[in-house]
């Protein structure tokens, strides 16, 4: 084999390679899943934010004043939206910024649909306690519930 044969097969050898390494990262691009940081955002929520703050004064307000009370409550909290919600800065450090935004949207209206939930539980089980006790203490003082 001459020298020209030599510089053409190693010619040929480098090119499969470098085409070879080219269509595997081609390969490689084409399989990234494109990752949705806000649908992540709301899983982490609903996995891990705590909720129990509006749980307890569903159940006060409930207990309390009764379906008024549940009302009360529901639109405190409703009213009081995404506000002292903070996502775990572990979560988002070393995110883009754009990604970061995004999960934290996707956890904080996680974590309001949450709150607005136990909001609900708290105050259903308060609203129950509150019509027992009425029901219990205006019939000890021989009141009739029949028209």
């Amino acid at each position: 084999m001459n020298k020209y044969g030599i510089i053409a097969l190693i010619t040929f050898l480098w090119g499969t390679l470098v085409l070879g390494q080219e269509l595997q990262q081609a390969q490689l691009a084409s399989q990234q899943v494109d990752v949705d940081y806000w649908q992540l955002g709301k899983a982490a929520a609903e996995a891990e934010y705590l909720a129990a703050n509006a749980a307890a004064l569903g159940f006060i307000s409930g207990a309390v004043a009764g379906p008024l009370g549940w009302g009360i409550s529901y639109g405190v909290v409703r009213g009081i939206g995404g506000i002292g919600v903070s996502v775990p800065n572990q979560q988002v450090s070393e995110l883009a910024p754009q990604d970061r935004i995004n999960f934290e949207r996707g956890y904080k209206e996680a974590a309001k649909k949450k709150r607005r939930r136990m909001v609900n539980i708290g105050s259903a089980i308060g609203t129950a306690i509150f019509v027992v006790a009425y029901t219990l203490i205006y019939s000890k003082m021989g009141g009739s519930f029949t028209a």
